[in-house]
């Protein structure tokens, strides 16, 4: 009831009849409760930019903050330090985070429109090809 969408079924901003009402969102629902990650990362297009704030907790808040701001500098992608808040209830990012207290983080690559044009891969590769295993190790080395 937070997000506004559609009221039937759409290519976009359909919110579903109910909360987790849709198969693929039953599924991760389960995948998140089954293994607990240490930060989930939803990877989009476009705009070239890294958000993580969806009005989280303090400790939730610290650690999204520190995973986007060190994935901002590897991709070279701007940190939106918007608060997102009750816009994003309805995606992945916002239910782990504000639902499971998980640290979450939207990479929306490439510049162009969705679809990206190809022309646009070689510099999404160069430019975060390193950057998940460098997240990995800092979740690793001080979680």
């Amino acid at each position: 009831d937070a997000i506004e969408g559609v009221s039937a079924p759409a290519s976009s901003d359909y919110k579903g009849s109910e909360a987790g009402s849709e198969n693929e969102t039953k599924n991760i629902m389960w995948l998140l409760d089954e293994v607990k990650p240490d930060v989930v990362i939803n990877l989009r297009t476009t705009g070239n930019k890294i958000t993580y704030d969806y009005g989280l907790s303090d400790e939730v808040y610290k650690k999204s903050y520190a995973y986007a701001d060190l994935l901002s500098k590897l991709f070279v992608y701007t940190r939106d330090d918007s608060c997102f808040g009750k816009s994003y209830f309805g995606s992945l990012e916002g239910y782990a985070a504000c639902e499971m207290e998980i640290p979450a983080l939207r990479i929306c690559i490439g510049a162009g429109n969705a679809p990206l044009s190809l022309n646009e891969y070689n510099s999404i590769w160069s430019s975060g090809r390193e950057s998940l295993a460098a997240l990995m190790a800092e979740i690793i080395n001080n979680g």
